[in-house]
C-alpha cells in the first residue's frame, strides 16, 4: 500500500540524504559490505544521488562526500575516485598506490607514531583515532570532522594506516556511526545492498 512505501523511504538513500543531519558531511560506505559487488551502473546512480542532496537548507553547496573503504579494489576500479582500497599490508598498500588508489592499511596494535613507511618509502600517516588509547581517543576528530580517509578531499593525498585496539575495543568501536552525525546517511546505503 501507499503507507508501506512512504515508511520504506526512510531505508533508501534518497531518504537517509534526507533526513540527514545538518552537520553531516560524508555518507560512509562501511555498513554494506565489499562495495565492489556494486557495478558502474548502480554506482553513478548513488552518486547522482548523493549530488543531488548537496546543498544545504539555505540552497549552499555543503560539500557532502562519499567517505568509506573497498577490499575488492582490484576489480573495481570505477569506485577509485570515491574510496579507499582496504589493503592487509604495508606492500599491499604499494601495489594499490601503483595502481592509482589511495590505501587503508589495517595494522596489528603497536607503537608506530604518527606515521609508517611502505616498503617503497611512501608514507602512511595513522588515522587521528588510531593514535592513541581509548582514554585519549575520545578526544580525537571523529570522522565527520576530520575527512582525511575521503578520497573526494583531493588536499589529502596519502594512504590511511587503522591501527587494532582490540584490548580496548567497545561496542561503541563498533558503531562509531552513531556518534559520528551521519547515521541515517550510513543506515540509508545500507538498504541498496540488500
Amino acid at each position: 500500500a501507499a503507507g508501506d512505501t512512504i515508511g520504506l523511504r526512510k531505508y533508501t538513500l534518497e531518504g537517509a540524504l534526507e533526513n540527514r543531519a545538518f552537520s553531516s558531511r560524508y555518507v560512509r560506505f562501511t555498513q554494506i559490505g565489499d562495495p565492489s559487488v556494486i557495478g558502474e551502473a548502480q554506482m553513478q546512480s548513488i552518486v547522482a544521488t548523493i549530488a543531488k542532496h548537496n546543498k544545504d537548507f539555505c540552497g549552499a553547496n555543503n560539500g557532502i562526500k562519499i567517505i568509506g573503504f573497498i577490499h575488492g579494489w582490484r576489480q573495481a576500479d570505477h569506485w577509485k575516485p570515491y574510496l579507499m582500497a582496504s589493503v592487509d599490508s604495508l606492500e599491499e598498500a604499494d601495489e594499490a598506490i601503483d595502481a592509482g588508489w589511495r590505501p587503508a592499511v589495517h595494522l596489528p596494535e603497536g607503537d608506530y607514531g604518527k606515521s609508517v613507511k611502505t616498503p617503497k618509502g611512501r608514507s602512511i600517516l595513522l588515522c587521528p583515532h588510531s593514535l592513541q588509547g581509548e582514554h585519549k581517543r575520545k578526544m580525537t576528530p571523529d570522522c565527520n570532522a576530520c575527512g582525511w580517509c575521503s578520497v573526494e578531499n583531493t588536499q589529502y593525498q596519502f594512504g590511511i594506516a587503522l591501527v587494532s585496539h582490540p584490548q580496548e575495543a567497545t561496542s561503541d568501536d563498533h558503531r562509531l556511526i552513531g556518534r559520528f552525525n551521519n547515521w541515517r546517511v550510513d543506515r540509508g546505503l545500507s538498504r541498496l545492498a540488500h
